[in-house]
């Protein structure tokens, strides 16, 4: 089966009309499909700009990216850890959704096809395999991912190498492989895109860690109202991009903030018990007694 073929499910297809609005319900399709929620996600995005179809045409793709994509999203979705609360496969998807609204605003029109491409898998690798715990219980426990990443975005760095080692294991997976190494821009250069495209994929990943978001706020303010989209700043635009999508769920319907914050407080609560089995300090949100107090 294409992981990233149409759902024939009626009211899921209702739910998936909603795509590209800031109240897309995710949830109601997790619900509804029990599983593969990210996959058709994705694969409706697609869909929807008829993007694979337009990349293979440029160029920038040979014909079996989409049966190697598929299978590869289908493998990053298994990955995503489902008995975590809320860094799961829904939220990746969710993510994605979010970024997918975001990128329909006028500023984003003159994007390049391969970098909406790079959002929506960027979005649905920023938190594969994701072990419910942050970066700072990692730290304080010199977790293995900890100890290999200098405890500096420590998990950031686990998903995206995790997102490349997965794609590398079988060339069934490899869409990557299908990249042009010499596409020819329409400015004349010759561009690598696979480069282009895993330094895109590594940079939106890193750039949801939580201790980029005061950067990611100072740079926004820095761009001029009313201007056009600056190429010369376009991965830190995606960057915040991504993020943004990242953190939203305090900003959707209230229906929907709702159930992703009792998801994001087990989690931040299933942390501090382990944190408080071990002897540790209780991490920032993570004391559930203080939390059912509030």
């Amino acid at each position: 089966d294409d992981p990233l073929a149409q759902v024939t499910n009626e009211d899921a297809l209702q739910v998936l009309r909603g795509l590209g609005r800031f109240d897309f319900d995710v949830l109601s399709l997790e619900e509804l499909l029990r599983g593969r929620q990210l996959c058709v996600t994705a694969g409706e995005s697609f869909r929807q700009r008829g993007l694979l179809e337009e990349l293979h045409a440029e160029g920038c793709f040979d014909q079996s990216v989409k049966s190697k994509l598929g299978k590869y999203l289908g493998q990053i979705e298994d990955r995503y850890v489902s008995t975590v609360a809320y860094h799961n496969a829904t939220h990746a998807a969710d993510t994605l959704a979010t970024a997918w609204w975001l990128l329909q605003a006028t500023y984003f029109s003159e994007l390049s096809n391969l970098d909406r491409f790079i959002v929506v898998v960027a979005c649905a690798i920023h938190d594969v395999a994701h072990p419910g715990r942050n970066n700072v219980f990692q730290s304080k426990v010199m977790s293995e991912t900890a100890i290999r990443y200098n405890d500096r975005a420590i998990l950031e760095n686990m998903h995206s190498a995790t997102a490349f080692e997965i794609m590398l294991q079988d060339e069934s997976l490899n869409w990557f492989s299908t990249l042009s190494k010499d596409f020819k821009a329409s400015n004349g250069k010759t561009e690598n895109l696979q480069q282009y495209t895993r330094k895109g994929l590594v940079d939106l990943v890193l750039g949801t860690d939580m201790a980029k978001h005061k950067e990611h706020e100072e740079f926004v303010k820095s761009l001029s109202p009313g201007k056009a989209l600056d190429g010369t700043k376009l991965m830190p635009i995606l960057e915040c991009v991504v993020h943004a999508a990242d953190v939203s769920n305090a900003c959707k319907p209230a229906v929907l903030m709702k159930q992703w914050t009792q998801r994001l407080l087990l989690e931040f609560w299933e942390q501090g018990d382990e944190e408080m089995s071990r002897g540790l300090e209780i991490s920032h949100l993570c004391d559930r007694e203080a939390g059912l107090r509030s």
